[in-house]
């Protein structure tokens, strides 16, 4: 007890300043849950490897003494503030202070210095090792005392002590041992500035997650071919945004197919206290508890509350306590006060389908918004959705303090996924697919950098630029599965045929299986006429095809009409080449036949008078064959772009099956084409 009053007593006297939560009249845990600000560089370099992201928490911020105060989540926390004058002895009371044990020391005269600032950050953290700017005696022994058996010198100072001991003289030195370090060498951590500053955070940030701190280079996604990306960064706006299509670009070419390989995130902000205080809670995440994780937000206008309602049921299911804005008959309850309210109370996931700009949300496209960037409340660190237009449009940004998104970010959110441009939504229908990134999210537990290329590679698909959408937060970030899938799929011939059957009810459905072949034509079997509404594309992964298919029932209108358990579908891939293989050795067929028999009439000089119609097999007529094509069709779930009738687009759906320009005049012969490849 002693002791500790002492070391209390020495932190007060170096300046840092204590303030314990309460509630009620009993006092926090003696080991609460803590966050450390520091307002200095130097302080936040010797705090990081004190860091913890497993209970009891130990949180970081750089700067930010009265804004970390300001957010909800901060109020089950002590706060410790850092006034830039930390010392040797000042930081081992701290580890003594939360028992924070260490087995290495970085240790020398230079590892303040600003040139290597970061990577010893980077390096501390990666090995939990203690930084130690002194090598005084005193210093080194207590070390000892403290476990301490190995010791990292960093400069050209000798030293005398137990334990082993390796040198590194140069930055260089530090970075490459620091590289050998790193247990996830697929994800690259990336800064857009040489500013000590965000070089610190990518620093911290690269070490807490055993990843691989590089600058600025694209070159470097060829070299390392990551499967992750954090992008560390002052505010992306106009000036720098080109930086970030030219990484998105990269990411596509690392294999042959067109598709994003990569799962990226922004890890950015207005200021460098949000972008450090994003950091921290990205990484707490799973570990930061209360209310707010039981309950999911939807605000949405009109037009889209089918969509909404489907979203609505999908968080019910996972046990999400779900509050529903909305400026429809059924519910007349979204206004300013009701929304900002219900965004103080905080939920799990909120989802926004308003329209939109880069800054402000609104029900309605002219007049005053509903809400613009001033009128952000401060909030619980939720995983912002929207369906709305433009709100990552950084192209168009010129000051970032106006940005809609980076106020959420700013003022608490631990993610937020927007759009780069405008967007599409109806009854059922919204252009990013949002019940498919909430079902991902919160029954499949996909992390937020997968479920965002997902959606961007169907974009890609369906001809669009990436990215469409952009994600500010940790790619990385996971929700823990809060589900069981609601479908099973069995595998009925190796990678061309599966069957999916639903087990429980579901609004959504998200499957990734192995193809045969990038050029896979892919067939639903809706034995169940479902009434599936699907999108899908099919990319290398580990250089194997895979399709993703993203499927929800049309006509989900209000409470009905989710998939239900004990229907069923099955997927068919079918290579396209067999069938050209097998055509191409009937049409060389054919025209040896009519050759040779051209040839036998010649020598009989017969005159053919009239040409022979297409014959078919039996009794029937191309006419029925039409009917039984249409019919096959409308009964299996293919992925074709016109939204005509088969009645009425049947040359259409034809020319897209086959890639093929089809005339009027051969349209018979491709219906009978078709009808052989389905065995209709």
């Amino acid at each position: 007890m002693i002791g500790s009053l002492r070391r209390l007593f020495s932190l007060l006297l170096m300046g840092v300043t204590i303030v314990t939560i309460t509630s009620g009249s009993t006092t926090a845990q003696l080991k609460p849950n803590v966050i450390f600000v520091a307002n200095s560089l130097t302080d936040y370099l010797l705090l990081s490897p004190l860091t913890s992201y497993t209970s009891p928490l130990r949180l970081l911020v750089l700067n930010g003494k009265d804004e970390i105060r300001s957010l909800p989540f901060s109020s089950t926390f002590r706060i410790l503030y850092f006034n830039g004058n930390l010392s040797a002895s000042g930081l081992l009371d701290i580890a003594l202070e939360y028992e924070i044990s260490f087995n290495s020391a970085i240790i020398g005269e230079d590892v303040l210095s600003p040139d290597v600032m970061p990577y010893i950050c980077y390096l501390a953290t990666l090995t939990r090792s203690i930084v130690v700017p002194s090598t005084s005696y005193d210093v080194l022994s207590r070390l000892s005392s403290m476990g301490v058996n190995k010791f990292i010198i960093y400069g050209r100072t000798s030293v005398e002590t137990t334990g082993s001991i390796l040198k590194l003289e140069t930055v260089r030195d530090v970075i490459n041992y620091a590289y050998t370090q790193a247990w996830m060498k697929n994800y690259l951590i990336m800064t857009l500035t040489n500013d000590t500053s965000y070089l610190l955070i990518a620093a911290h940030y690269a070490g807490v997650r055993g990843g691989v701190l590089v600058s600025y280079d694209p070159e470097a996604i060829h070299m390392f071919k990551p499967e992750w990306l954090a992008v560390v960064s002052p505010p992306i706006t106009r000036e720098n945004y080109s930086k970030v299509i030219k990484l998105f670009n990269y990411s596509t070419s690392i294999d042959s197919d067109k598709y994003i390989d990569i799962k990226i995130g922004l890890l950015t902000s207005t200021n460098i206290y949000s972008t450090s205080r994003l950091v921290a809670v990205s990484l707490a995440f799973p570990e930061l508890g209360g209310t707010w994780t039981n309950r999911g937000l939807v605000a949405s206008m009109e037009s889209g509350s089918a969509l909404a309602w489907k979203i609505v049921r999908e968080m019910k299911r996972v046990g999400l306590k779900t509050l529903y804005l909305s400026d429809s008959e059924d519910a007349q309850n979204l206004s300013y006060q009701t929304f900002l309210s219900t965004l103080v109370q905080g939920g799990l996931i909120t989802y926004i389908n308003l329209h939109g700009n880069i800054y402000a949300l609104s029900p309605w496209q002219h007049g005053k918004p509903l809400l613009d960037f001033t009128d952000i409340p401060y909030i619980f660190p939720t995983i912002v959705l929207t369906l709305s237009c433009e709100t990552c449009a950084f192209s168009q940004l010129s000051n970032p303090n106006e940005s809609i998104a980076y106020r959420f970010i700013d003022n608490g959110a631990a993610a937020y996924i927007g759009s780069t441009s405008l967007e599409y939504g109806g009854e059922e229908y919204g252009s990013t697919y949002p019940e498919h990134m909430v079902h991902m999210l919160l029954i499949q537990g996909l992390p937020l950098g997968e479920v965002t290329r997902i959606i961007n590679n169907v974009k890609i698909a369906q001809g669009k630029r990436a990215p469409k959408l952009i994600l500010i937060g940790d790619p990385l970030l996971t929700i823990k599965n809060r589900g069981k899938l609601p479908y099973i799929i069995e595998n009925i011939s190796y990678r061309r045929k599966y069957k999916v059957i639903i087990k429980a009810d579901t609004a959504s459905i998200h499957i990734a299986i192995p193809l045969p072949s990038l050029d896979s034509q892919i067939v639903i079997g809706n034995e169940s006429r479902l009434h599936l509404s699907t999108v899908s594309y099919i990319e290398l992964e580990d250089d194997k095809p895979t399709l993703h298919l993203l499927l929800t029932r049309e006509l989900a209108s209000w409470g009905i009409g989710d998939l239900k358990p004990g229907e069923q579908f099955t997927i068919e891939a079918i290579n396209p080449n067999k069938y050209r293989i097998i055509i191409a050795s009937i049409s060389a067929l054919t025209v040896s036949i009519t050759l040779t028999a051209l040839f036998l009439k010649f020598r009989q000089r017969k005159h053919i008078t009239h040409a022979e119609p297409l014959m078919l097999p039996g009794d029937e007529s191309i006419d029925d064959l039409r009917s039984k094509v249409i019919s096959w069709i409308k009964n299996h779930q293919m992925y074709f772009k016109t939204r005509l009738p088969p009645e009425e687009g049947l040359l259409r759906y034809l020319e897209e099956y086959f890639n093929e320009e089809i005339q009027e005049d051969e349209l018979d012969k491709y219906i009978l084409r078709f009808a052989m490849e389905h065995s209709i």
